[in-house]
């Protein structure tokens, strides 16, 4: 008959039973109960119980229970993840029991028989042994009573009735056998309708083929018990096609398995959801109770972890591999005993009680699968289930590997590389969490009690750039890494630290009130006097530290970060170490709104003027350039300084058409001295904003081209710090300005980060000294070093070296001593509109360089 199993009821291990709930039990038992009932009735309602049909000897009787018995033995089955459908041929003894024997020896060989195969083979638990052998009896008298009903008198009807009988009653057990198996499950376990449907449609096909091969197998004994040789083949026959049907489909399913597991596992990039999802569908695909999946990363490390059906096993480690090491290090699924853990020798058996595999990504091992316990019959795994747990490892090892990639990737974009702290990103996210997951809870900064605190304090070391050019960079990367480790032991559990580059820290802490806030980042700055043992040298790093109260008002983690921030400022500008924000040190002010609407209006009005200080050739005397400078005089507020002007232009976005007004201006300056024959190079000073405006190569080749003036007459002044904005986009910028044939200085030298790294690739032709280094250039060793050492790293690099903040005469000609090619300052000439400054090159006992012939 065609049999539907489900893993608690049919070939179930004796542990998987015991989790079967004791309310399913009782409704199993119930069930068998019945069955035996219906059994008896039948038995005692039915024809005689002895005698059969046709006629037979003693023999007959052994023959038909040795079928049963082999029909139960040689079962074939077709797996589908937790379920299988197994077929047998146990209608064809059956058939022969109607045929030869009355109801009840056919009833006790048919019970007795089955079971003495089915108790050793597969252990059942008492339940099931009861539902098999009540299920056995009620099948045999259901196919008596319907063959009876068809055929009265044999003697008069024929065997051709007979057989349609046979047929019909073989037919309609196999089919109400799937029935009252899957009622069985449904006892202990949901799904009954969707369950019966797949399995009515699969009996449906193979029990009327099971009832035709039943019916041809008995037709030559009913000529004469002799001829009962004659059924082996029809038997044999449909038997290995049935088998082998099932073979095909079961490897055609699991084939499909495979592409679903695939699929599965390949839809996310997160690893904790690979790794569960994974392991939950190859407990299901390869039929185990338990398992488990261990994920390591490229040092050996378990980064992930899942385990399904609460295994007791000790759960292999890479750098520590001990009993697992033979899983590790081998290539395919192999064998265990998920008792002791030691593996099977597959050259003694092909079947074990566990199977582990490792997890390969190409050569290496990111992980370990092991499964256990498997659920249907028989409960070891063979070889077959070695290759799919293969099939599946090989799948699984791809997604792990992309998961792993996009985790290092993810944690490298949330993470400073240098100290492995969070960044700016992680910290703001950290900051946006707790304003609108966890609720602001710290009160105003009015208010002063026991109440919790949350601040966000940023920390700024203030003498790490002498460091950095003092001792070098790798130097103060180490300087950085132990100012963090130190920050850490100040740390309470809940406290979040970040680094947001150079020497910038911020901290997210919670305090009890806004006085254990204050004396936290006290203890910072104290901390932060205690000196660093640096390459022999005792270094003192004192920190600014800037406190911002996170209240019941803020909605947004910029807003936080910008208030610490001010406040950081404001302690490093009043040499103060910590400073808590309030409103009255806040830039925002109205007059700066005051001073934003007047900038814009000057700038719509084009009424900015832009002065030029001469840059003079240090060898020869000679003038060779101008450097634009643009100058704000305010009706009411006089002079307003660049610095203030420029930096409130590049916050509210005024900054690309007040650089667009400069280059206009010093571009038709260069076309006035070229008609005039003064040959001189026109500097003009770029924002960190306008390396990051994708339009300004276009913009400034127009306007050249307009004035007919040549490229290289123009020198665009960079500076290191907005080489930092956003490296990428600022490198395409100016490698388009160097295309268009302009010239490219870096400005301020000295006073970033990045020199050295960026100075070998960008495609500048000038190197300027920051003035800072210049003023006390016959005062300070130190700096007349670092001038020095300047001017010949620009010299080796094929630069042209300027000296900035040039302000007397023994300046240049220790500068001139030096080797610098170029000076600028008050010394020389403060900036001048271009009239006076034309005026000055007539007047001053400089001398403009050689003028020339302009084109056309």
């Amino acid at each position: 008959m065609a049999e539907a199993q489900h893993t608690p009821v049919a070939g179930a291990a004796a542990e998987a039973a015991r989790a079967v709930p004791r309310r399913g039990f009782g409704r199993v038992w119930a069930l068998s109960g019945a069955l035996a009932v219906l059994a008896a009735v039948l038995l005692l309602t039915g024809r005689p119980t002895s005698g059969g049909l046709y006629r037979s000897d003693w023999w007959v009787t052994v023959v038909i229970g040795v079928g049963f018995a082999l029909s139960e033995r040689f079962v074939f089955h077709v797996e589908f993840r937790r379920e299988a459908m197994s077929f047998s041929l146990s209608e064809v003894p059956t058939v022969f029991a109607l045929a030869f024997l009355g109801p009840l020896p056919a009833l006790v060989i048919r019970v007795v028989g089955s079971l003495v195969v089915l108790v050793p083979h597969t252990r059942p638990p008492p339940f099931k042994f009861a539902f098999n052998a009540a299920w056995f009896a009620a099948e045999i008298m259901v196919a008596f009573t319907l063959a009876d009903l068809i055929v009265t008198d044999p003697a008069t009807q024929g065997s051709g009735r007979f057989l349609v009988a046979a047929a019909a009653a073989t037919v309609v057990t196999s089919l109400a056998g799937t029935v009252v198996v899957n009622l069985a499950i449904s006892c202990v376990e949901p799904g009954f309708a969707g369950r019966l449907r797949d399995d009515l449609r699969a009996g449906g096909v193979i029990a009327p083929v099971l009832a035709l091969t039943s019916a041809a197998a008995v037709a030559p004994a009913l000529f004469g018990i002799e001829y009962a040789v004659l059924s082996i083949a029809p038997v044999v026959a449909v038997w290995l096609v049935l088998a082998r049907f099932g073979q095909l489909g079961q490897a055609y399913r699991d084939l499909g398995a495979v592409h679903g597991f695939a699929g599965a596992v390949g839809t996310s990039l997160e690893l904790d959801d690979i790794v569960s999802t994974a392991l939950d569908r190859v407990v299901e695909l390869v039929r185990a109770s338990r398992g488990a999946l261990v994920v390591f990363d490229a040092d050996g490390h378990t980064v992930a972890c899942a385990t399904a059906g609460a295994p007791d096993w000790v759960l292999p480690q890479r750098n520590a591999p001990g009993a697992w090491a033979w899983v590790l290090e081998g290539t395919r699924a192999g064998g265990f005993d998920d008792v002791t853990l030691e593996p099977v020798d597959p050259a003694v058996s092909n079947h074990s009680t566990g199977l582990a595999v490792p997890v390969r990504s190409g050569e290496a091992v990111v992980g370990a699968l092991i499964v256990g316990g498997r659920l249907i019959r028989p409960s070891l795994f063979d070889r077959a289930d070695r290759r799919r747990l293969d099939a599946l490892a090989d799948q699984l090892g791809q997604a792990v590997a992309k998961a792993l990639m996009h985790s290092a990737m993810a944690h490298a974009a949330l993470h400073d590389p240098l100290t492995g702290d969070p960044n700016r990103a992680m910290f703001e996210r950290a900051v946006h969490h707790e304003l609108t997951v966890a609720g602001p809870a710290g009160p105003p900064p009015s208010v002063v009690g026991p109440a919790e605190t949350v601040a966000v304090l940023m920390l700024d070391l203030d003498e790490f750039k002498e460091v950095n050019d003092t001792l070098g960079h790798h130097v103060g990367d180490r300087a950085l890494l132990e100012f963090a480790e130190r920050l850490r032991h100040m740390l309470e559990p809940a406290d979040l630290l970040a680094r947001f580059g150079g020497d910038e820290f911020a901290i997210l802490a919670r305090r009890d009130g806004v006085d254990a806030m204050r004396a936290f980042a006290d203890r910072i700055l104290a901390r932060s006097h205690v000196p660093l043992a640096l390459d022999g040298y005792d270094v003192v790093l004192p920190v600014s530290v800037g406190v911002a109260i996170v209240t019941r008002d803020d909605r947004d983690a910029a807003g936080v970060l910008r208030r610490a921030d001010i406040a950081m400022y404001v302690a490093k500008r009043r040499h103060t170490g910590v400073e808590l924000y309030r409103d009255d040190i806040d830039r925002r002010t109205p007059e700066r709104l005051a001073l934003v609407a007047d900038l814009r209006d000057v700038i719509d009005r084009d009424a900015l003027t832009v002065h030029f200080q001469p840059k003079l050739d240090l060898a020869t005397g000679t003038v060779v350039g101008a450097e634009a400078l643009c100058r704000w005089q305010h009706p009411t507020r006089g002079w307003v300084s660049p610095d203030e002007f420029i930096k409130v232009a590049e916050e509210t976005g005024l900054i690309r058409r007040l650089t667009d007004q400069i280059v206009s201006k010093a571009i038709a300056a260069s076309r006035r001295w070229c008609e005039q024959g003064i040959d001189l190079t026109v500097a003009i000073n770029l924002s960190t904003l306008d390396l990051l405006d994708d339009g300004l190569p276009g913009r400034i080749e127009q306007r050249l081209a307009s004035h007919g003036v040549a490229p290289e007459r123009i020198v665009l002044e960079i500076t290191e710090s907005a080489l930092m904005a956003d490296t990428p986009r600022t490198m395409a910028i100016i490698d388009r300005l160097h295309r268009l044939g302009v010239q490219l200085s870096l400005d301020d030298f000295g006073t970033g980060y990045s020199s050295l790294s960026y100075l070998r690739r960008l495609p500048v032709s000038e190197l300027k000294i920051d003035r800072g280094f210049v003023a006390n250039l016959l005062l300070d060793a130190q700096d007349e070093v670092i001038v020095r050492s300047t001017i010949e790293l620009g010299h080796n690099l094929g630069l042209r070296v300027v000296a900035e903040g040039v302000e007397t005469d023994p300046v240049v000609q220790h500068l001139r001593s030096l080797g610098c090619d170029l000076g600028q300052g008050f010394g020389i000439s403060r900036p001048l509109d271009i009239d006076a400054f034309e005026r000055w090159l007539a007047t001053s006992p400089f001398c403009v360089r050689a003028a020339f012939v302009p084109p056309g």
